[in-house]
């Protein structure tokens, strides 16, 4: 590695390391708390000095502070480390290529990364893998306590190695081994479905807020809807990622001129999102349908569509992940992906850790006796509608 990549690898430490220490705490230091914070840097420099000089092994010390670095990052949350291009997959967009690519969603939860989507059709479908699913290895790698880029990095150079990979997965808390043939995926699955049920309802299936999901639901809803449409589903059980404006357009298109979302920054200054009234606005009747797995952007959406009124929430408690991930770019090989927002919702609660409580539960005791029905959760949505109408 030639010397300016170690100046910047150097540059980042400092950077990532001073604001851990110094601002990781919520509440401003005094200069006495700060010096206590020098020893630590020293510590880091004479721990590298000392294993550049004796350890066993010639060691590189770009190497060891990006290792630091990643290590740092990780150690924040599940969503935070540092992307490191190469050339291999220098602009690759990882949550945007498995899905289009293999239908699927990851997202960390319980110290594994679960399977939140799983489409009909896709590998891991096919190989009989479900939504809920917990990834325990890959390739007898084990997955514990690993964050979603690390994991997707690990199935992405694995897959590029062999299609074939071998997947362990926990259901149930029975394990499981399978083997996933990736090469049979040759189809552009779509975030989003919108369908017609029995000529009356629209139901709004999203898999994940990427790209084009508002213009997808407005051509879906302009091509179905007639003056016969009642009331509409919006289904995000299982959506967990995505990307904010995407999010807060879809919001948009449902609520006239109400606030979205506040993103609550450390620095204080709060920047608040706001419905605009337009023309293609969707007034009908909704029941919006979420369930566990309905993570970060599907709870942003469920919490901002709330207010609306002759809306009701429909499903389970959501666990509560409201943070705002941002990559800071660093040069053109270091971005730093950090949670640096809570979003706090429309009532002034904060989604993180308190989720998303729905208007109306789930009755799992109605369910079981509608088990004959391909997706009881969905029919009770239509019945709930036609209550509102």
């Amino acid at each position: 590695m030639k010397k300016n990549n170690c100046h910047t690898l150097i540059k980042i430490f400092s950077f990532v390391l001073f604001n851990f220490i110094v601002f990781g705490s919520s509440e401003i230091q005094s200069s006495e708390n700060k010096k206590d914070t020098y020893p630590f840097l020293e510590l880091f420099a004479e721990t590298m000095h000392y294993v550049e000089k004796n350890y066993v092994d010639s060691v590189n010390r770009n190497e060891l502070i990006e290792g630091a670095i990643i290590r740092m990052l990780e150690s924040l949350d599940s969503e935070s480390y540092l992307k490191v291009y190469d050339k291999n997959f220098k602009d690759t967009n990882f949550d945007d290529f498995f899905f289009k690519k293999f239908g699927v969603t990851f997202y960390p939860k319980d110290g594994y990364v679960a399977l939140i989507n799983v489409l009909e059709n896709s590998p891991l479908s096919n190989a009989g893998l479900q939504s809920g699913d917990l990834i325990r290895g890959v390739n007898e790698i084990l997955c514990l306590s690993m964050g979603t880029y690390k994991f997707y990095n690990l199935l992405f150079e694995n897959i590029s190695k062999n299609p074939e990979v071998n997947i362990n997965y926990i259901r149930n808390n029975d394990t499981f081994d399978v083997k996933v043939n990736f090469s049979e995926s040759k189809k552009d699955f779509q975030n989003v479905s919108v369908t017609k049920i029995n000529d009356e309802f629209l139901h709004i299936k999203i898999f994940s807020f990427l790209n084009g999901t508002k213009e997808k639901i407005l051509d879906a809803y302009e091509d179905l809807n007639n003056k016969k449409i009642k009331g509409i589903v919006v289904d995000i059980r299982n959506c967990a990622r995505g990307i904010l404006s995407e999010t807060l357009e879809v919001a948009d298109m449902f609520l006239e001129s109400q606030k979205i979302v506040t993103l609550k920054f450390k620095s204080g200054k709060d920047v608040d999102y706001f419905a605009v009234s337009h023309k293609e606005d969707i007034n009908k009747p909704a029941v919006i349908l979420i369930n566990q797995n309905s993570i970060g952007y599907a709870e942003l959406l469920a919490a901002s569509l709330k207010q609306r009124e002759n809306t009701k929430i429909f499903g389970e408690k959501t666990i509560g992940k409201g943070k705002y991930q941002m990559d800071v770019k660093l040069d053109d090989k270091y971005t730093i992906h950090i949670s640096g927002a809570e979003f706090i919702e429309p009532s002034g609660n904060s989604i993180e850790k308190n989720g998303v409580n729905p208007d109306v539960i789930y009755d799992y005791e109605k369910i079981r006796d509608l088990e004959e029905i391909e997706d009881p959760f969905l029919n009770e949505c239509i019945d709930l509608l036609k209550s509102m109408i």
